[in-house]
């Protein structure tokens, strides 16, 4: 049987009568795809030119510079970043990462407007709007112009929702597998990601169990495409995880610190019994300098050289990795609660102005210096000034530092709107529509529950990802459930 007969065996096509009004309005056509494109390459282009500075953060982008000119694979950062930066060659290189970056930018909105007008078929002007409004958010920007992961895996996230709704419209089952590849992708780029990830990737084709059942596949070829996502989502991560532990030298992980990462964000949880039960001594903790207990001290845990993780790695030698896993392991399953109240206790740290604005000023990089090594390479490999890194009046930074208050809002804003398009999509039986209000809640929870510390840039793929959502809930109230269902 020919590919498209097995298709139409699968999805019948009179399964469309029973959708929405708004999921068989017309996509626009190329010439709207060259409007939209050619009005974002505008704005990104005009704040290019008003402020073209290329920023700094450490030590994550002194290690990204350093895996790039040495081929080093960081064991705490992403891998894949460096090969980017790499590719942009010597002198001039960071000119070319920051234009490479502004136009993965403007790739981010286009993904945006596309996601919204064509598989949530939502009105042109509002799906404008989204892309419109993406192209000059502070963060974006900021990221844009720095020597940082976080533009490119958020893409990379986009691109993977966009390939999932359209598996989920279109009735293409090979989608999936384009899914689970680009999963892969912003995963190797921000491992943060990864739980919104896997769970879209591998269990998407579920969501066509919320449509009627004149719309939905048969059990035989809805089985089939869950197990193609699996298979393929399985498959993605299990090779990068090869190759990653074959490149870094150790075995097959997502990054070869995470069991210390889990440690200090478990850090204030920890006690002597934990310690004993592996056969350290208790009274380790006592040399551990930053306060065990305060959880804001959490980062400090993990970099601080008498932070918790650094005295576990000397005493545990080879066998620290392990240790460090059992017991954060330990923690998670005995007190739950406890790691929900830590979770929770970060979030309220956003309302404590003082603190919040200390924050801030970290990710914009004002409580650390450049060494003059780092200096000194960047000028010599990329002829490049970093002498001058912060840029603290430079209009993008302003920007992104007078929105502070803007992301504490769309933190708080995820939860309620994913929920309402959740019910929505449930209410007009429309798994479309679901996807992005899975992703919005799991990019939300993931930050509250597993964020070391109040980090603004964590936030980063969150926004985009509301801005679909809000779109979509501002569109959607404009036609009854009563008239979708008599559609």
């Amino acid at each position: 049987m020919a590919p498209d007969a097995l298709y139409s065996a699968a999805f019948p096509p009179h399964a469309a009568l029973a959708m929405p009004p708004e999921q068989t309005r017309p996509m626009p056509g190329p010439a709207a795809l060259a409007r939209i494109a050619a009005a974002i390459v505008f704005l990104k282009l005009v704040v290019l030119a008003l402020d073209p500075e290329i920023r700094f953060f450490f030590g994550d982008s002194a290690s990204y510079v350093h895996a790039a000119l040495t081929g080093w694979v960081p064991p705490d950062r992403s891998p894949t970043y460096p090969m980017l930066l790499h590719s942009m060659g010597g002198q001039g290189g960071l000119v070319r990462l920051l234009l490479a970056q502004t136009a993965i930018g403007a790739l981010s909105c286009l993904l945006v407007w596309a996601l919204l007008v064509g598989p949530l078929r939502v009105r042109p002007a509002l799906a404008a709007g989204a892309a419109l409004l993406l192209a000059v958010e502070p963060m974006q920007l900021y990221y844009e112009r720095s020597v940082m992961a976080e533009t490119a895996g958020t893409a990379c996230l986009l691109g993977m929702l966009a390939a999932l709704a359209a598996s989920l419209q279109l009735r293409r089952p090979p989608w999936l597998v384009v899914a689970a590849g680009l999963g892969v992708a912003a995963v190797s780029l921000r491992v943060s990601l990864l739980p919104v990830v896997l769970v879209l990737s591998a269990l998407a084709p579920l969501l066509w169990l919320l449509a009627d059942r004149a719309a939905r596949p048969g059990r035989g070829p809805l089985a089939a495409c869950l197990a193609l996502a699996l298979l393929s989502t399985w498959a993605g991560h299990h090779l990068y995880r090869g190759w990653y532990g074959q490149v870094a030298g150790v075995a097959p992980a997502w990054i070869a610190d995470e069991p210390w990462f889990r440690l200090g964000w478990l850090a204030p949880l920890v006690d002597g019994t934990h310690l004993a039960r592996l056969g350290l001594e208790p009274a380790l903790l006592d040399t551990v300098g930053p306060p065990l207990r305060d959880r804001r001290a959490r980062e400090a845990q993990i970099w601080s050289p008498d932070g918790l993780v650094n005295v576990l790695r000397r005493a545990g030698g080879d066998q620290g990795p392990r240790i460090a896993g059992k017991i954060a392991k330990r923690i998670q399953r005995e007190r739950p609660m406890a790691v929900v109240g830590l979770g929770l206790a970060t979030l309220g740290d956003h309302f404590d102005g003082s603190y919040a604005r200390d924050r801030m000023g970290n990710d914009l990089g004002r409580h650390t210096v450049a060494s003059a090594a780092f200096i000194d390479r960047v000028r010599t490999h990329y002829g490049h000034d970093a002498s001058d890194w912060r840029h603290d009046r430079a209009p993008v930074t302003r920007a992104f530092e007078s929105a502070r208050p803007a992301y504490t809002l769309a933190l708080l804003l995820a939860f309620p709107a994913g929920a309402w398009l959740l019910w929505l999509a449930w209410r007009r039986r429309d798994p479309v529509a679901a996807l992005p209000a899975l992703a919005l809640l799991g990019l939300a929870v993931a930050y509250v529950l597993f964020s070391h510390i109040l980090v603004y840039r964590y936030l980063h793929p969150l926004v985009p990802v509301l801005l679909v959502t809000l779109a979509v809930l501002a569109d959607r109230p404009g036609r009854s459930s009563g008239s979708s269902l008599r559609s």
